[in-house]
């Protein structure tokens, strides 16, 4: 493809700069796709990537779920600006503003008040997608209805609720019937088993920050949450899939996909918290996708990050050129470093910088985003707790984000903070530290026990959503 000269080479240089185990990349321009293959899909077995090894592409999911309200929107099912309640009646928030006016649009570009509140799929890693509908009327706001962009992996898990009400079959199908199939997605997956099962995927890995050391880590299974993140697929895959979108909808002269220009409409500033280069300006989030300049043109691309899996899909209309790049390795900015170096090239830019060195000089704010998502302020240490261990033992509720178990044994407590219980430290009176079980790592947090009027244990309150107050769990009575 003329302007990708030296691509692949300076690709295989980021991904030892980085230290991942493997990457797979397309580069789409007009009618023509390269598939590049780098690394290791299997770092223990040496097992080389192909064009059709499946990788997650983590929150890149989220065009194809706004593809699908896109299609019943075509056809007449869906009305995207009109109150969501009209076809989920059960979906209610806290702000009884947004229970009466939110669209499918708002929860679409993040502006619905909420904030992540991931912990709470994190704690509740079973939850179906009507219980977690059931469950956003419990979440307190952390903005006014429309009045900020904030990212809500949760809305989007409503949404792909929303297909199914309407449509009545689970999205995962619907998806595969009206999007995967015309595209010739035939071995794209939304679950870790069928990815298995096919064979040809990558180990998800995440490298040591000390150490510098690869770790195979467990598969991110989102369950519930999948219409914010769960889809696997090829490179080869990803470029049918920018291939479309570069066409407006169209693929092989057929038209798959209905309202890709108001897609990649802006519809909310979304300034970013990593990228301030001069190349980059005026990021917004549209319905499903960012939009931003890119050396003053439209870029319209979108991220994904799960259990050792990163991705970043990206095409620029206004030129014809797509890059999809997916990498096993967790946290990862190197999709960025490959996907905009191959941009340049085929812009002209070849020489003008290297986005791999500039991108692994922000890795370290990477990581302190994702340390501070959880919000979890440690107490002071001082006087510990007069309390026996088993006052504090019980089963405590919160109506959104489930129950904390926690348990005396031995005259040690325990809570079951996610899939597994963890050890409780004394730091400060009836104050607690923890860590939270995320799969593949850890994160603490504070449990902090509150009295009632009789004396005796009543709540524990965890931070487990920095943009709101501590999450109040209350609780059983015996």
């Amino acid at each position: 493809m003329d302007g990708l000269h030296g691509f692949a080479e300076q690709a295989e240089r980021n991904l030892a700069l980085f230290g991942h185990a493997g990457m797979v990349v397309s580069v789409v321009s007009g009618e023509k796709t390269v598939l590049e293959s780098f690394g290791f899909r299997d770092a223990e077995q040496r097992l080389a990537p192909d064009a059709d090894t499946l990788f997650p592409i983590g929150s890149a999911t989220k065009s194809f779920t706004a593809a699908a309200l896109m299609l019943l929107s075509r056809r007449g099912q869906l009305d995207i600006d009109a109150p969501i309640r009209r076809y989920l009646p059960e979906l209610l928030f806290f702000d009884p503003d947004a229970s009466a006016h939110a669209t499918a649009r708002d929860l679409l570009c993040h502006r619905t008040g909420l904030a992540r509140h991931d912990m709470l799929w994190v704690l509740r890693p079973h939850i179906t997608r009507r219980e977690l509908v059931a469950s956003i009327r419990a979440l307190l706001p952390s903005a006014p209805f429309r009045a900020r962009y904030q990212y809500s992996n949760l809305m989007f898990a409503c949404l792909g609720r929303l297909v199914e009400v309407i449509d009545g079959r689970t999205w995962e199908n619907f998806v595969r019937d009206e999007i995967f199939a015309p595209l010739n997605m035939r071995s794209a997956t939304f679950n870790v088993d069928d990815m298995v099962a096919y064979g040809d995927f990558a180990l998800p890995y995440v490298r040591d920050r000390k150490s510098g050391a690869l770790n195979n880590v467990p598969f991110s299974r989102l369950g519930g949450m999948a219409p914010a993140g769960a889809i696997n697929a090829s490179a080869r895959e990803m470029a049918h899939w920018t291939r479309c979108l570069l066409s407006e909808g169209s693929f092989d002269g057929r038209e798959i996909l209905s309202g890709t220009r108001e897609m990649r409409t802006p519809q909310m500033p979304a300034p970013s918290e990593l990228f301030t280069f001069p190349e980059l300006r005026g990021a917004s989030y549209a319905l499903g996708w960012e939009v931003e300049s890119f050396r003053g043109y439209t870029l319209v691309s979108h991220g994904g990050n799960v259990s050792g899996g990163s991705a970043l899909v990206a095409y620029m209309p206004e030129l014809g050129f797509g890059v999809n790049v997916m990498v096993n390795t967790g946290s990862s900015l190197l999709t960025y470093a490959t996907a905009y170096d191959a941009l340049d090239r085929l812009m002209g830019f070849a020489e003008t910088k290297d986005w791999g060195a500039e991108l692994f000089a922000v890795t370290d704010r990477l990581y302190a985003l994702t340390d501070a998502a959880v919000g979890s302020p440690q107490a002071a240490r001082g006087a510990k707790t007069a309390r026996a261990a088993a006052e504090f033992a019980g089963l405590y509720r919160h109506p959104a984000y489930g129950a904390v178990a926690v348990t005396a044994d031995g005259g040690k407590l325990s809570a079951r903070l996610g899939q597994r219980a963890a050890p409780l430290e004394n730091v400060h009176y009836d104050v607690f530290a923890a860590e939270i079980d995320l799969g593949y790592l850890t994160a603490p947090t504070t449990l902090s026990f509150q009295t009632g009027l009789d004396g005796g244990i009543e709540a524990v309150e965890l931070p487990l959503e920095g943009a709101v107050a501590p999450i109040v769990f209350k609780r059983d009575k015996v």
